[in-house]
């Protein structure tokens, strides 16, 4: 699923400013220098860094502030929010009568969990499967790792397995790694469709088998990028071209590139 659609559950999203990264350091650069020894195993995801556009390069934000479009860095993003609007910081709000609140506890379809304990901390929504978001700074990487996961495994005989536990295949050629998927893609709900594995299943149902590759880099000290683009598309895919998109009232979602590090773990 890609990373724009998990976003947009966020009914409390706001679009922050970018965050300057030289080339060099982006995640996904190509051309790792120098030689790099590759080890079979399960890798963690340390960063996550979205770009406009398909491809990992320029500048690109590693993190969103959900109480202050204006502010780029987790220093300047207010923590917290009153339940009623007031005015001020958490004393007003508590003095009003009101809640102030940190975090609250969503979940896959972005709507808030109706529990109790699950609101009260991270600790209760992780106990009720829900994802946890701070009213506040929200690093990408810890977004991205609540939604989707954050481990993969680079097996024996090019076998890939995903944070979903899907498995897939991947290739490493002079450190150019290509991790390749499948999946049966449902229109009508937009996401992938679980209950079809294989390519005869999903077209047998009407739905569409998709397949994709991942490109991404095996870096000297052995970390792996992994680049995950998505071409600008309608929500409705039943349009091609933006105007047409949004004349018929639909969203449409412009070009974007995904990059992430992920580091061996075991």
């Amino acid at each position: 699923m890609k990373l724009k659609n998990i976003l947009l559950v966020l009914p409390i999203l706001i679009w922050v400013g970018c965050e300057d990264k030289k080339d060099d350091d982006a995640a996904g650069a190509a051309g790792a220098a120098g030689a790099a020894t590759f080890s079979e195993g399960t890798y963690t995801l340390s960063s996550v860094t979205l770009y406009e556009g398909e491809e990992c390069s320029g500048s690109g934000i590693s993190g969103m502030c959900f109480t202050d479009e204006s502010a780029t860095t987790e220093a300047d993003c207010p923590a917290g929010m009153c339940s009623d609007n007031v005015d001020g910081g958490e004393a007003e709000c508590e003095a009003a009568g009101a809640t102030w609140i940190t975090g609250m506890c969503l979940d896959n379809d972005g709507n808030g969990i109706n529990d109790s304990d699950a609101q009260a901390s991270s600790e209760g929504c992780a106990t009720a499967e829900g994802n946890w978001v701070i009213i506040g700074w929200n690093p990408l990487t810890t977004m991205f790792s609540a939604m989707m996961g954050n481990s993969v495994t680079f097996g024996a005989d090019g076998v890939f397995t995903n944070p979903d536990g899907n498995t897939g295949t991947y290739t490493i050629v002079d450190n150019v790694l290509a991790i390749t998927e499948a999946e049966c893609y449902d229109e009508s709900i937009d996401d992938s469709n679980g209950d079809f594995t294989t390519e005869s299943d999903c077209t047998g149902a009407g739905l569409e088998w998709s397949v994709f590759t991942s490109p991404g880099t095996l870096n000297e000290d052995g970390t792996i990028n992994v680049e995950m683009p998505s071409e600008a598309e309608c929500d409705d895919h039943s349009y091609e071209t933006q105007s047409e998109c949004e004349a018929a009232g639909e969203d449409w979602d412009e070009a974007e590139c995904t990059a992430t590090v992920w580091t061996l773990s075991n």
